[in-house]
């Protein structure tokens, strides 16, 4: 599964200051932090963190991500994650479990948001 994976993965370069993902858009790849810094969601992102939100239910970006470097990230699509899970129908599941839990967790904590 890694395998599959590794070989799907594409390389992005991002200047400083530029978005990477918007809110509200529609996530069509997931991020990994190859070199570099990424603002988002409240934290930062460094080398081999993950964010975007294609394991989510709605699939739509929750937070702007934004390169505070110059930035390498590597790609992967929501295509490629799909294709590869037809062969692992195990990690298929697991995946959706994941985007699952956080989904809820970040309606749970902007509705507690909303209350303050």
């Amino acid at each position: 599964f890694i395998q599959e994976i590794a070989l799907c993965l594409d390389v992005e370069t991002f200047p400083q200051s530029e978005i990477i993902q918007a809110e509200g858009e529609y996530c069509e790849k997931m991020y990994i932090v190859q070199r570099g810094l990424v603002g988002g969601k409240g934290r930062v992102f460094n080398t081999g963190k993950v964010f975007g939100e294609i394991l989510a239910g709605t699939g739509v970006n929750t937070y702007t991500a934004r390169s505070l470097t110059y930035t390498d990230v590597y790609t992967l699509t929501r295509t490629n994650l799909e294709k590869i899970c037809t062969n692992f129908p195990v990690m298929m599941q697991r995946l959706r479990n994941m985007g699952l839990r956080q989904a809820s967790k970040a309606a749970i904590l902007n509705f507690t948001n909303s209350w303050r």
